[in-house]
């Protein structure tokens, strides 16, 4: 017989004002950066990240840094 799961980080489960609100500042945040430029880039099936890109959709120097320090974090090859 299966028991109840519980949620033992939090109980309720509710979403609550400070959610909202951080999620918000994220979504304005990520579209300031790609009024600036920035573009999600796939790394692998299951990862992407948000780098700086030049008008043609290339990462630049700076995003291209950032994709290998994640690739060499997460042993991508």
């Amino acid at each position: 017989m299966a028991s109840t799961i519980n949620n033992w980080v939090h109980e309720e489960g509710n979403v609550t004002d400070k959610d909202r609100l951080a999620l918000e500042r994220a979504k304005k945040m990520e579209h300031k950066l790609k009024k600036n430029g920035y573009r999600w880039i796939k790394i692998n099936e299951r990862l992407q990240t948000f780098v700086p890109c030049d008008e043609n959709g290339k990462p630049t120097l700076e995003g291209e840094c950032k994709i290998a320090m994640i690739k060499e974090s997460q042993n991508i090859k």
